[in-house]
């Protein structure tokens, strides 16, 4: 811990926690928006890779006389 924090008084370290820990909660809210999205996104890749997989197979039965 710095001197600086170490000497101050109580309201000045209140103030300091506070005002990091909004700026770390609004931090890990972004992330976790992030994180969504990305998984969002994966989740629709995969849909379209299924997709794409069954119609390849019913037009390789279709076609495959």
């Amino acid at each position: 811990m710095k001197d600086e924090w170490y000497f101050a008084d109580k309201e000045s370290c209140q103030c300091y926690i506070i005002n990091t820990w909004i700026e770390a909660e609004k931090e890990y809210e972004q992330v976790g928006f992030e994180k969504g999205r990305r998984l969002n996104r994966a989740v629709w890749l995969i849909s379209a890779a299924l997709v794409t997989l069954t119609i390849s197979t019913i037009l390789v039965t279709i076609f495959s006389d």
